[in-house]
C-alpha cells in the first residue's frame, strides 16, 4: 500500500476564548456590517502608510478616504486615484483644492482666488462691491464741512499736514498783519 500526502491545511480564521478572531486574507462582507462597543480600525498590512476605505459608486466610480501620512486627520481621494481634492488635518483645518459650495449652489468659496459668490448680492462679492467705487473720472462728495489746519507763515519755512483721506480745497490768507496762509480741508467720501 502506497503512503497518500493530504495537502497541508492552514489556518486562515482563529476564534478565541473570549470571542475575539483573526481571519488571515481578504474576505467580503454580503449585508450590513456592525461593530458595538468598540471602534473599527482600517490598517494597512506592515510597511503600507495609511488605513484606506473605497466607497463605491452605483456607476463603478470609486471615492478613497484615508488616514494622512503626516499627523493625523483623513484625505479624500478622487477615483483615479492621482489627486487629494479635500483633507482635514489633526487640527480640524480642513482644506478643499477646488470651489467650496454651500447650499446647492447659492454660496460658494472659490479655489481660484477666494472670492464669494452669493445670491444674497446677486453674485460674486468682488462685482458687488465693484459697484460701490467710483468711477475714474467721477466727482466726488465730501463727508465734512471745510476744516482749517494750523497755519504757515509765508516768510519762514514750514508745513502744515492733514493726512489722509484730507483733501485741501482752498487757502485763507493774511499777509498784512500776520503774512500766514492756512490750508482749508475737506473728508471725501466715495459715492
Amino acid at each position: 500500500m502506497s503512503k497518500v500526502t493530504l495537502p497541508k491545511r492552514v489556518v486562515q480564521t482563529f476564534l478565541n476564548n473570549d470571542g475575539s478572531f483573526n481571519h488571515r486574507g481578504t474576505g467580503t462582507v454580503n449585508g450590513a456590517l456592525r461593530v458595538s462597543g468598540g471602534r473599527l480600525e482600517l490598517r494597512q498590512q506592515l510597511g503600507a502608510q495609511h488605513g484606506e476605505m473605497a466607497m463605491y459608486s452605483t456607476d463603478g466610480t470609486v471615492m478613497f478616504i484615508r488616514g494622512r501620512t503626516q499627523g493625523g486627520g483623513m484625505e479624500w481621494i478622487n477615483n483615479d486615484y492621482n489627486n487629494i481634492p479635500m483633507s482635514l488635518d489633526n487640527n480640524g483645518q480642513l482644506t478643499v483644492t477646488s470651489d467650496l459650495v454651500a447650499g446647492n449652489g447659492n454660496g460658494r468659496l472659490s479655489g481660484g482666488n477666494g472670492d464669494v459668490f452669493g445670491n444674497v448680492w446677486g453674485g460674486w462679492l468682488t462685482t458687488w462691491l465693484a459697484t460701490f467705487k467710483a468711477d475714474r473720472n467721477a466727482n466726488c462728495p465730501h463727508n465734512s464741512g471745510f476744516v482749517e489746519i494750523g497755519g504757515v507763515n509765508a516768510g519762514q519755512d514750514g508745513y502744515s499736514v492733514g493726512g489722509g483721506p484730507w483733501v485741501m480745497v482752498g487757502l485763507r490768507t493774511q499777509f498784512q498783519t500776520q503774512n500766514t496762509i492756512w490750508p482749508q480741508l475737506v473728508y471725501l467720501r466715495n459715492n
